[in-house]
């Protein structure tokens, strides 16, 4: 373990330094960062920023126009609103994995359409996901 966090330090403290030379004034380039983990970077990176935009999740009204867009070339039979509702928490990209999951129920079940069901398999595999990843496996 102590050997990927050194190695991780020299990698972090090899891009700050890059980050450092360069000039929007002399290169006329623009740096853009982007992080899911904004709590892992530490003060020496978050100080080469001069702006932080944060994004938030998908509220109901834009989860349900994702899953509308998102299943737009595909058959589906479930309430679009009722769905962005049980969906609270999810970002975009959980949904279209939630649906290409219930996609998939459909189609090892031999249909083409989406119903409640596929979906809910959907929701599982997500939500347990997420559970997955907030596990402390040390």
């Amino acid at each position: 373990m102590t050997d990927d966090h050194g190695a991780m330090k020299r990698a972090v403290n090899s891009l700050l330094k890059n980050i450092d030379k360069i000039s929007l004034v002399r290169d006329g380039v623009v740096l853009i960062g982007a992080t899911n983990h904004p709590q892992l970077l530490d003060e020496a990176a978050w100080r080469r920023f001069d702006e932080v935009v944060e994004f938030s999740l998908p509220d109901e009204t834009m989860r349900r126009d994702i899953v509308r867009k998102v299943t737009g070339s595909l058959r589906c039979t479930v309430d679009f609103q009722l769905l962005a509702s049980r969906t609270d928490g999810f970002s975009g990209s959980d949904i279209r994995l939630m649906i290409k999951e219930a996609l998939l129920s459909a189609l090892m079940d031999n249909r083409e359409n989406i119903r409640e069901d596929d979906i809910d398999r959907g929701i599982h595999m997500v939500k347990n996901r997420e559970a997955i990843r907030h596990m402390n496996w040390l």
